[in-house]
């Protein structure tokens, strides 16, 4: 007996025979026919009608002290299937339908699957709370979703423009099109918030916002990013060709005759260049004897003989977490990819007045503006007069082609452009685009700087202790001689680099 029992392996499974629900050797047998057709204990279990689904959810539910919950009362369009990636919901056979704090709370067939539930924790980094559901009711719903990235074109489109039909051939790549609909249906049907699409210079991201939280979800290959873009742009009515400056849109997923969702579409290009310059500067202070770590999300540029951390926020290794372990490791230069809060902001100041140089960045307007964005964080003025010694803002402007040509710019718009009485003086020469093979008549080849570099003066320290505004300090720093971002772009234009009108587009907050 001791035998045929230690054959039963499945918790369930024994519990099933030991109540006499289940005879033993139907228990084995059962386990014996599951491992053959790769299925779990309670699908062999169920599926081919050997017992009542309901009956084993409610002994389970009994016999392991569990909730249960019956998935007939469930609104299925309500489901947060986002809080689990698609992939786990269906190897797992689990469905996700509530998350409160860092507790997830999940639906299973089978609770006494300890593999699965640790594999939920450590993926989603969130304590797993178990209910019971019937197995056939739970197969029914898997199928849905597995199934929700297989509705028509049309149905994608819904009342869309007839040319965007035409526009979706030029894209030619139908699983991109699959790809973006799966990822908004199913948003829809966990009800997100938000969605992100996010490409990276080594990856690509997807994530969805629920309750300001942002989370990943599956990842596409880096090489169809720019599909995906114009995808996105065909069905939301916005310029494909355009990638220079924010645009907003409206899309209309039509899921039914009777239900259809409306998006809210926003692009934003690609950033102001600021991750280049500050591996730039980490690289040159790279010398032998020095010991430099960084924390990023994520590391986009491999650094030899740097200490570079990936922050992963589900694991516990936020910015803070890893600025205070660097702390007792007593580097020589320390990187933060971001500054986002007042702990990583403080951590980062302190170890700023311990003795080490701090590296990072703020998303702000200019220079001046990011000591009032660190006070707003909550940063102490003293703190920050005590440890910031130099903020540099920039912009990327884009640079003229070859094929740029003289212009003449009437002498009443310069001054309006942000140029003084004394640069007016007829001895430099502007230029316009034109447009040749070279640039293939965009007009543009390339990037060009611009820069606003402010070291914090005493002057500067002082205003920051009376609670000076940004105002306060541009003032300061304009009488020091240091350009803001506009005069930074106009000696570029003298320059012959870039137009007049690329430096107000970038430089017009």
């Amino acid at each position: 007996m001791a035998a045929v029992a230690s054959s039963v392996s499945s918790p369930l499974a024994c519990a099933l025979a030991q109540r006499g629900r289940l005879v033993r050797a139907d228990a084995n047998a059962t386990q014996a026919d599951a491992k053959t057709v790769g299925v779990s204990f309670i699908e062999q279990l169920v599926q081919p009608r050997r017992v009542n689904a309901r009956e084993v959810a409610s002994f389970a539910s009994a016999t392991f002290g569990v909730p249960s919950l019956d998935l007939d009362g469930v609104d299925v369009e309500q489901l947060r299937t986002t809080l689990i990636d698609t992939k786990l919901i269906g190897s797992r056979r689990v469905i996700p339908p509530h998350k409160r704090g860092n507790r997830l709370y999940v639906a299973t067939s089978d609770q006494t699957n300890e593999e699965s539930f640790s594999a939920l924790k450590f993926a989603t980094g969130s304590m797993v709370e178990l209910i019971v559901v019937e197995e056939d009711k739970l197969a029914v719903l898997l199928k849905r979703f597995g199934e929700s990235g297989a509705k028509t074109l049309d149905s994608m489109i819904g009342n869309g423009p007839a040319e965007s039909c035409g526009q979706f051939e030029e894209i030619d790549d139908a699983p991109v099109v699959k790809y973006v609909q799966k990822v908004l249906l199913d948003a829809i049907n966990g009800g997100v918030s938000d969605i992100h699409f996010e490409p990276h210079a080594k990856f690509y991201r997807s994530r969805y916002s629920t309750d300001d939280i942002l989370y990943d979800v599956v990842q596409p290959p880096l090489a169809i990013k720019e599909k995906i873009a114009s995808w996105i742009k065909v069905i939301s009515k916005l310029g494909i060709a355009e990638k220079r400056v924010p645009q907003d849109g409206r899309m209309k997923l039509r899921l039914s005759a009777s239900r259809a969702i409306d998006f809210r579409v926003s692009t934003l290009p690609t950033g102001s260049g600021k991750t280049v310059s500050l591996y730039t500067c980490v690289n040159i202070l790279n010398k032998p004897g020095i010991n430099i770590s960084t924390a990023e999300d994520p590391a986009e540029i491999n650094l030899p003989g740097i200490n570079q951390v990936n922050v992963n926020d589900r694991a516990g290794l936020t910015f803070s977490a890893a600025l205070k372990s660097f702390l007792r490791q007593d580097p020589d230069i320390i990187m933060v990819g971001e500054i986002r809060d007042i702990d990583t902001g403080e951590i980062a100041i302190k170890a700023a007045q311990t003795g080490h140089m701090v590296l990072s960045t703020l998303h702000t307007n200019d220079a001046p503006s990011t000591l009032t964005r660190l006070m707003n964080m909550g940063i102490a003025p003293f703190n920050i007069a005590t440890s910031v010694i130099m903020i540099t803002a920039q912009r990327l402007a884009r640079k003229l082609c070859s094929c740029k040509r003289p212009i003449d710019i009437p002498e009443e718009a310069l001054p309006r452009a942000g140029f003084k009485s004394d640069e007016l003086d007829g001895t430099w020469q502007a230029y316009g685009p034109v447009g040749c093979d070279i640039c293939k008549n965009s007009v543009h080849k390339g990037r060009v700087d611009i820069y606003q570099v402010m070291p914090i003066s005493e002057e500067m320290t002082r205003i920051i202790m009376k609670n000076g505004t940004s105002i306060d300090i541009a003032d300061q720093a304009a009488r020091e001689g240091v350009s803001d971002l506009r005069r930074s772009g106009l000696k570029k234009v003298k320059a012959g680099l870039t137009s007049p009108e690329e430096v107000e587009s970038v430089t017009n907050e």
